[in-house]
């Protein structure tokens, strides 16, 4: 399948995404809508890659259980991440993130969140509810 990118690995049944993009011609870098079709996905590794968004049709991944978007250029947490209920871990580190979206304690298996060097404050009250029941949260 060639959908422009440089690398990607497949694992049997369920799918780990790890990859660098190549900038479209305006410089930035989004995700192409073709990794939505991963119905499996257990993890995806996109640290590093400019990305300001997910696209909406990356809700299709109900087994997401790993989420590494660290470094990229986020403003807020992807809302596509609310019908993830498997994921467990979600790096988010090195962004531009102001607070923590609700939906996070929609997630009933999510146990870390790191937003570290993010602008996320000790106050947040989501962060707040998510270590009260038992989730780890980096700030």
């Amino acid at each position: 399948m060639q959908i422009g990118w440089a690398a990607y690995r497949i694992q049997s049944a369920a799918y780990t995404v790890s990859r660098n993009f190549e900038p479209n011609p305006s410089g930035s870098r989004t995700l192409p809508n073709a990794i939505c079709g991963f119905g499996k996905l257990r993890e995806l590794h996109l640290r590093g890659n400019s990305i300001r968004d997910l696209p909406a049709a990356a809700n299709a991944w109900p087994d997401l259980r790993y989420c590494n978007l660290r470094s990229n250029r986020l403003q807020h947490v992807p809302p596509s991440l609310t019908d993830a209920p498997r994921l467990r871990e979600l790096d988010l580190r090195q962004n531009g993130i102001d607070a923590l979206p609700s939906f996070l304690l929609t997630l009933p298996v999510l146990d870390k969140v790191d937003v570290r060097w993010n602008r996320v404050r000790e106050t947040d009250a989501v962060a707040l509810e998510l270590r009260v029941r038992g989730c780890l949260v980096h700030l």
